[in-house]
C-alpha cells in the first residue's frame, strides 16, 4: 500500500471531520453505509487505498487500485424531502467535473469524462437513505480512476466540493450543470 491515505496524513488535511481510513476495505461504500446507519455525522470520510469489491450505480463494478486511483464516501445529512432523492448526483457529479478540471464533464448519471476524449476521469454513486418525510443520509462513492500521491489534497478538494454545491441553490447547481 503507498501510505498517502493513512488515517493521520487524511486527518491532518480533512481537520475536525471523522474519518475512517484503511490501506485495503471491500467497498468504501459498504462502509459508508453501515457507518451511516449507526450515526456517523455529515460530512464523515471513509477512504482507502485499496478496494477488493467497490461498487457503482446499480451494482455496477469498478476497479481500485492500490496507489493509482482514490476512491472514497462521503456521508452527508442534507435536508431534502424524499422528492429530491435525485439531487445529490447532480451536485455530486458537477462538483466533482469542477474540480477535475476545465476538460472534464458529465456524461449523465454518474461518470465525469474528458471533454475531448471521453476517457473515463471519474465516476459515482450516490445512495440515498429516505425517511417518511426526509432524507435521513446520503453516501456519495467517488472513485478518480488515475491519481498520483499523494491524493489527500485531492479528497480534501472532492469532499469540499460535494458539500458545498449539494447546498447551493438549486438554480446556480442547474446553470452551471447545463
Amino acid at each position: 500500500m503507498s501510505g498517502d491515505l493513512e488515517t493521520a496524513a487524511v486527518a491532518a488535511v480533512l481537520g475536525e471531520r471523522p474519518v475512517r481510513a484503511y490501506p485495503a476495505l471491500l467497498s468504501t461504500e459498504a462502509a459508508a453505509m453501515a457507518w451511516a446507519r449507526t450515526g456517523a455525522p455529515g460530512g464523515s470520510v471513509v477512504v482507502a487505498d485499496y478496494q477488493a469489491s467497490p461498487r457503482g450505480r446499480g451494482g455496477l463494478p469498478w476497479t481500485v487500485e492500490a496507489g493509482r486511483g482514490l476512491g472514497f464516501s462521503l456521508i452527508l445529512r442534507p435536508a431534502l424531502p424524499p422528492e429530491r432523492e435525485g439531487w445529490p448526483y447532480v451536485a455530486s457529479s458537477l462538483a466533482v467535473a469542477e474540480v477535475l478540471g476545465v476538460h472534464a464533464g458529465v456524461e449523465w448519471p454518474d461518470t465525469v469524462a474528458g471533454t475531448a476524449d471521453h476517457d473515463t476521469l471519474a465516476q459515482l454513486g450516490a445512495y440515498v437513505e429516505l425517511g417518511p418525510d426526509r432524507t435521513e443520509w446520503v453516501s456519495v462513492t467517488v472513485l478518480v480512476t488515475e491519481v498520483a500521491a499523494p491524493r489527500v489534497d485531492l479528497l480534501h478538494r472532492l469532499v469540499t466540493a460535494v458539500e458545498l454545491r449539494l447546498a447551493d441553490p438549486e438554480d446556480d447547481v442547474l446553470t452551471a450543470y447545463r
